[in-house]
């Protein structure tokens, strides 16, 4: 999870995962557990395909409060 500014705000999950449906749950703290302000965030998500070719998806979240 990214700030708009592009600074690092939480890292979800870097686990390896299956090809398929997929999910992860933020819970809206930052890496050090503290709850962030209500606004937009970019969620960034990286796959690589079994060809080796690496694909990123940028989306973003509103948090209200």
């Amino acid at each position: 999870v990214l700030s708009t500014s592009g600074q690092l705000v939480s890292q979800l999950d870097s686990a390896l995962r299956n090809a398929g449906t997929n999910s992860v749950v933020w819970n809206g703290r930052n890496a050090r557990g503290v709850v962030v302000a209500p606004g937009v965030y970019m969620v960034e998500i990286t796959a690589e395909t079994l060809a080796g070719e690496r694909v990123r998806v940028t989306t973003p979240v509103t948090i209200t409060r």
